[in-house]
Order: structure tokens, then sequence, then C-alpha cells
């Protein structure tokens, strides 16, 4: 019996030790995810299961195959009212690069 983990997505949602347990590492991006994972979702979301998926997700090494791919980061910062802020010089118009 594999191991089962808390991160674990399972199909039906809840553990059933009396159905056969079926781990998929998915990447999404990978060509077989698809007709793989509809044939299990399948079984598994019937009336009367036929097994038990779990969904592990696995990193996506599609992404690394793309060139000039950056990662997309983004930060917010909320002042709430009340609070006084101070103005901030633009530090970053007067660097060279």
């Amino acid at each position: 019996m594999p191991q089962t983990y808390e991160f674990d997505h399972f199909l039906p949602a809840e553990r059933d030790e009396s159905l056969p347990l079926v781990v998929l590492y998915a990447a999404p991006s990978d060509e077989q995810f698809v007709p793989l994972f509809e044939g299990l979702y399948a079984l598994a979301a019937r009336a009367k299961p036929r097994l038990q998926l779990a969904v592990r997700w696995k990193p996506d090494t599609g992404a690394e195959r793309v060139q000039g791919y950056v990662p997309d980061f983004a930060v917010e910062a909320v002042i709430k009212d009340g609070f006084e802020t101070v103005e901030v010089e633009d530090v970053a118009g007067a660097c060279s690069v």
C-alpha cells in the first residue's frame, strides 16, 4: 500500500482503505496528463468507485524549457487609515545599469 500524506488530494475525498490506492504524480503541462487523469478520474468518481485516486502535484518541468521564462512575483503594501506615511525618494531611477 502506498504511503499517504496530508497534502494528498483524494477522490473519493475521504480515504477508503477497501479501495486500491493509485497515486498520480501530476504535472498538468505533461501531454499524457489529461488522458491519464481522465481515465483514473472516471474510475474513482463513480457512484461505486473502483479505486481511490491520490493526486500529488510535481514541479512543472515544462516551464524550465521555455526560453526567457521568468517567474512572476508581486508584492503589495497596504496602508490602513489612520497611519501617516513618509514620502520616499525614488532611488531606483538614480541607479545606472
